[in-house]
């Protein structure tokens, strides 16, 4: 049971693959069309019974959240992330005027 764990300690800190995601996300996408598109436009009374109607929903709940949890595990933060103490701040007097002899008047000054 330890050395499994050594060996995942690689993996975990890779980054992590979105293809179950996109998976479970397009048979979620091909599940909407096909019950919004296909049979729910063609019959009316679709699903007809109550089992049905059960089925397309307990189906349609498995796929919304098959595709929530492969959203979650498969996503992680950002590989550049800039580290708190990279950031860059201006030095004091930054945004004051370079002193070049020359003199401007003030808005309130006489002209």
């Amino acid at each position: 049971m330890h050395s499994v764990a050594l060996h995942l300690v690689p993996i975990l800190g890779a980054e992590k693959s979105k293809t179950p995601f996109y998976i479970v996300g397009g048979a979620l996408v091909v599940w909407a069309f096909v019950v919004s598109m296909g049979a729910g436009t063609r019959r009316p009374d679709f699903p007809s019974t109550l089992g049905g109607q059960r089925l397309v929903i307990a189906i349609t709940a498995l796929l919304v959240l098959a595709t929530m949890g492969a959203a979650v595990a498969t996503s992680g933060t950002p590989s550049q992330a800039a580290p708190a103490s990279s950031v860059v701040t201006a030095p004091a007097g930054a945004g004051e005027a370079p002193a070049t002899g020359a003199t401007e008047a003030s808005p309130s000054a006489p002209h």
